[in-house]
């Protein structure tokens, strides 16, 4: 498994506190180790610990479905236009 993983950014999609999942990539790592990479722009309303809090429960859902999942690195941000991202 290696690039995007549409299953992987459906459910993290659909977790509490996560507006967009920016992107999700993936990477095997080992015979039974996937690592997981991911940008989600979440509630822009959360406080550090809301922030900390979300991604242990992005992280608890990801495991859930792909259990080889054992390094997962997830990356807070801002979803921005194209318009943005060039200026």
């Amino acid at each position: 498994m290696v690039g995007n993983s549409r299953p992987m950014g459906v459910v993290t999609n659909r977790a509490p506190s996560v507006n967009n999942v920016i992107y999700v990539r993936t990477q095997h790592i080992g015979p039974d180790d996937i690592l997981v990479a991911a940008k989600v722009d979440l509630d822009h309303e959360l406080t550090v610990e809301g922030v900390a809090a979300a991604i242990d429960e992005l992280e608890r859902r990801i495991r859930a479905i792909v259990p080889s999942a054992t390094m997962i690195f997830i990356e807070p941000d801002i979803l921005r236009d194209q318009a943005q991202n060039e200026s």
